[in-house]
């Protein structure tokens, strides 16, 4: 029963092999969310928003970007 050594060993190679994508996903959804945030909520100004909307662009732009590099 239990986690066995080969399936922690499994599970650690795996993030370390991978950690330059799991990086980009995880400061990706940080910066989408602050951005939804901004964007939704009342308190922030014209300025602000426009901002938030220009970061969401250049994330899909590079995720966009990035899918079409690492197809070739």
């Amino acid at each position: 029963m239990g986690i066995k050594f080969n399936d922690i060993k499994w599970m650690l190679n795996f993030a370390f092999s991978h950690i330059a994508i799991i990086m980009r996903v995880v400061i990706s959804l940080i910066l989408l969310f602050a951005s939804l945030w901004i964007i939704l909520s009342l308190d922030y100004g014209q300025s602000e928003k426009q901002f938030a909307f220009g970061l969401i662009g250049a994330i899909i732009g590079f995720w966009l970007g990035t899918s079409i590099t690492v197809g070739r």
